[in-house]
Parts: structure tokens; C-alpha cells; sequence
């Protein structure tokens, strides 16, 4: 598998506010084996849970003996239960084994040579901002979504992404809760769903959130959809989570990670499907990775981190009328699709895509 560097080329134009690296190299067939492994048990498990839950039911049905037939059965039952309701879907277990401290994240970032810069328009600015950014209350939205949400899996797990993104709570599509391993994971580590009502609550509480605004159709967008080329690159971006920021009075990071779309490549399917997808807000789609298997391409997650979408000084102070936040949302929501186009265009070069165009997808 080709080798990734810790950083790009060419050089940008002036010195970037390097928030984080974690270098690609050396990248050797023992740290492949541990990451092949884990890949296929993490984003397999949508299709060996099952398997070995057929597989039991057989063995169980073919059991002829009493006590042995029990005894399958009472093995089937306290597995389910523990997949259920064990203690490994709690926050507490997550803090009491060190979840977010294991080498296995940190072999992530290596794999994917995780880079995060400060790309801000105020430069000398940009240290005391980040700073600033990490203590205080946020929503950080990552774009794009990719097949699967690796980039904001990365930015929210492992410990070491603290130093760039401070210490956040993932926005989860309800789906997530379809792969069985996956969906302790996201329980460990204290996500919150996607919903409008888990996230009011969740930044009621103070929560600084980290989420995906294209979430499932974003999945869609792009190449190989009809009419789209693999130089172009997609984003939606609606208002929903600008209108959140601006009933809680708290800032939008806007992020955007260069790479998010090649780990996996997607099959086209029919459009109907597509659409059936979208309405039962599960990502049906058929994806593969390095040999054909659940397992990513080794390409470079480059984030860009933006400056903070703030609120007028007049308004953070003050109630806001109904009027008032349809038109705070329109302009907040401008301000951010025109940062992220910023960044985009900025740091293309640096990343080697140069030749590519971001398609921003307002609703």
C-alpha cells in the first residue's frame, strides 16, 4: 500500500498555523495486519454479526439433545443481551478503560498521516482564537460526510485530536445504530443523536458538539451520481444547524477535510433507491475499499479549520423574535458557505487538488 506523508506538496505560500500532525510514516505490514483486522470487525459488523447470529440459530436448531439445545439458547440469549444493554454502550465503562487513550485510534491517524491547520484571515490572530475556541461552548461542522464518517470519527475519538478540536461531542445519524460494533463505539464515547431534540438538549446542557451538515444525502453527491465528474467534490449545507447556533448563541467552526470523500468508492445504483434512502434516512449504498473489502484507501486527512461564524455583539445580549433569526440564519449561513469556499480554495494546492471544484448544495 502506498505510503502517505505527514505533509503535502507543494508548500503553501505563507506558513500555515499547524494545529496537528501525526506522521503517516513509518508505516509497516504489522501496523496493516492490526488496521485490516479492526476495519473488518468495525465496519464489517453489518454483515458478520448477523452471519454468526445465523450460524448460532443453525447450530441451536440442529441440536437434538435437551440440555445442550438450553444451553445453546441460554448463550444466544446472554449474548444478545450484552450487545443490547452491556456495559460496554456507557460512557462511564468508555472513561474507566481509557477508550479514547488506545493505540488503535492513535494507528488510525497514522494510517490517514492526520494533519489539522488554522487556516484564519487574522493570522496573527489565529493561536489565541484557537484557544479561545477550544474552552469555549461551539458547534464545529465537518464537511464533507464521505461514505463513512471518518472525519469526524477521527476528530472526536482518538485523544490526541483534543489538541485541535478540544474535547467534543459527536452528532450521530440514528442509522449509526445498524452496525453492531459501530454502535457501541458511538455509546462509549457519549454521542448524540442527529435529531433536532437531542441536540437542543444536548447544547442546553453545554455540550460543544462536532457534527456532519450534509449527513446521509451527502453520501449521495457527486461522482458517480449522473452528470458528475471525479474532480468535483460536493457539500451540502443547509440551515438547520446555523438556526441551532443561533438559538443557543454559540459560534460555528466551519471544517473542512480534504480526503473525507476517497477512503471508500461508491456504486451507483438506481435512483429510486437513492431516494428511498434518503426517506428512511439510512445510507443504503454499496461501497468498497482496498481489495474490494471494508477497508479504507490509504489517503491523507487534511483538515482546514476556518475562523468562527460569531453572532452580532448586539444580538448575543439581547432576545431574538422569529424575524429576527430568519434573517440571522441567512446571513449567518452565507457567512459560513463562503468561509468554507475560502478554505477550499486556498488549500486545494497544498493538498494536490488543485484541479478540483467545490460544488456547495444549499436546502
Amino acid at each position: 500500500m502506498p505510503q502517505v506523508p505527514c505533509s503535502l506538496y507543494p508548500s503553501p505560500s505563507k506558513p500555515p498555523h499547524v494545529l496537528l500532525q501525526v506522521p503517516g510514516d513509518p508505516w509497516t505490514w504489522q501496523k496493516q495486519a492490526i488496521l485490516t483486522g479492526s476495519s473488518l470487525v468495525l465496519i464489517g459488523s453489518l454483515a458478520w454479526v448477523p452471519a454468526c447470529y445465523v450460524w448460532a440459530y443453525k447450530r441451536w436448531k440442529a441440536v437434538k439433545d435437551k440440555r445442550r439445545k438450553a444451553l445453546y439458547g441460554a448463550l444466544m440469549f446472554a449474548l444478545t443481551a450484552l450487545f443490547v444493554a452491556g456495559p460496554q454502550r456507557r460512557p462511564w465503562f468508555g472513561k474507566h478503560i481509557g477508550f479514547n487513550k488506545w493505540k488503535i485510534w492513535h494507528l488510525w491517524c497514522q494510517f490517514m498521516a492526520l494533519e489539522v491547520w488554522k487556516d484564519s484571515r487574522a493570522q496573527l490572530a489565529a493561536s489565541a482564537a484557537h484557544e479561545e475556541y477550544k474552552s469555549a461552548q461551539s458547534i464545529t461542522a465537518i464537511v464533507p460526510h464521505g461514505i463513512f464518517p471518518f472525519s469526524i470519527g477521527l476528530a472526536g475519538i482518538p485523544e490526541v485530536a483534543e489538541k485541535a478540536f478540544g474535547r467534543v461531542r459527536i452528532a450521530i445519524a440514528t442509522a449509526t445504530n445498524l452496525f453492531p460494533v459501530v454502535r457501541d463505539i458511538v455509546s462509549i464515547v457519549n454521542t448524540v443523536d442527529v435529531s433536532r431534540t437531542a441536540v437542543h438538549e444536548a447544547l442546553t446542557d453545554g455540550a460543544r458538539l462536532a457534527l456532519l451538515p450534509g449527513g446521509i444525502p451527502e453520501m449521495f453527491e457527486g461522482y458517480p451520481r449522473q452528470l458528475t465528474h471525479p474532480d468535483d467534490e460536493f457539500a451540502i449545507i443547509p440551515n438547520g444547524f446555523v438556526r441551532m447556533a443561533i438559538q443557543h448563541k454559540i459560534p460555528l467552526m466551519p471544517v473542512y477535510c480534504f480526503g473525507a470523500t476517497k477512503w471508500f468508492k461508491r456504486v451507483r445504483l438506481p435512483e429510486w433507491l437513492e431516494a428511498l434512502s434518503l426517506k428512511l434516512r439510512i445510507g443504503i449504498c454499496i461501497f468498497y475499499g482496498a481489495s474490494g473489502l471494508p477497508i479504507p484507501f490509504r489517503q491523507k486527512a487534511f483538515y482546514i479549520m476556518g475562523d468562527a461564524i460569531q453572532l452580532p455583539a448586539e444580538i448575543q445580549q439581547s432576545p431574538i423574535d422569529a424575524s429576527q433569526e430568519e434573517v440571522m440564519t441567512k446571513e449567518l449561513h452565507q457567512q459560513f458557505c463562503e468561509e468554507l469556499m475560502r478554505m477550499f480554495e486556498n488549500n486545494k494546492e497544498v493538498y494536490g487538488w488543485g484541479h478540483k471544484v467545490l460544488h456547495l448544495v444549499t436546502r
